[in-house]
């Protein structure tokens, strides 16, 4: 029945995607249609934070993907375009590791990458709810090639949220949410852990990693071919 669910929601997501570009066909409908988006996000941030109490995991909504939700739910209504393009930056290199093991695992019931090792354990509901990373992946993508914008800061923006929902996960609860007290689990790339010095904290060494390797890397990527398109 995975592989089942997968489809159907990606046929909406595509549907959703088709539908953007007519934002600019009436004069006046583009805020609107932003703000309907916006309302959509917000929805499934609720939902989200919902089931997270309801099944006892209320700091589950730390997360930093999740926080993306909300971020990107702000970023539509007030069509800010610092926010969107952080979205990307953040989100575009994890997503994608998302979406090759989510697929995998809705088709074979297998990971390749191993980083999305939490399809195992989930409910069915959170499995249906997982799949905003989807959105988050492809929504925002789309949005700063339909506009032809992406901020010079996106990268700084993506940096100072992940430090600020770590802090805050280190400060507020004693889990292990956005792995600031240990190692994530990244399958085929825990290698990585092999280099970090043993007196620098998890939660720093995430950050400069994901910073570093990520979010610069997404950013000057973006930036490039924005600014080639603008030409």
């Amino acid at each position: 029945y995975r592989h089942k669910i997968f489809i159907n929601i990606s046929k909406k997501v595509f549907i959703l995607l088709y539908l953007l570009p007519s934002m600019n066909l009436l004069k006046g409908t583009e805020d609107k249609s932003l703000k309907f988006l916006a309302l959509f996000f917000l929805l499934i941030a609720l939902a989200h934070l919902v089931l997270d109490f309801y099944e006892g995991m209320p700091r589950v909504f730390l997360w930093f993907c999740v926080t993306l939700i909300l971020m990107l739910a702000i970023g539509l209504y007030y069509k800010n375009i610092l926010i969107i393009s952080s979205i990307v930056a953040s989100s575009f290199i994890i997503e994608l590791l998302w979406a090759i093991d989510v697929i995998s695992f809705s088709i074979t019931g297998k990971l390749i990458i191993g980083t999305a090792a939490y399809l195992y354990s989930i409910s069915f509901s959170r499995y249906i709810l997982t799949f905003f990373h989807l959105f988050v992946l492809i929504i925002p993508i789309f949005l700063v090639f339909m506009f032809k914008e992406f901020h010079k800061f996106s990268w700084a923006f993506s940096s100072i949220h992940f430090f600020a929902v770590s802090v805050i996960t280190l400060l507020f609860t004693n889990s292990g949410i956005n792995c600031v007290r240990g190692s994530c689990e990244l399958g085929v790339f825990n290698f990585v852990y092999n280099i970090k010095p043993d007196l620098l904290p998890y939660f720093i060494f995430h950050w400069l990693g994901l910073s570093l390797i990520l979010f610069i890397p997404t950013h000057l990527l973006f930036y490039f071919i924005i600014k080639k398109l603008k030409k």
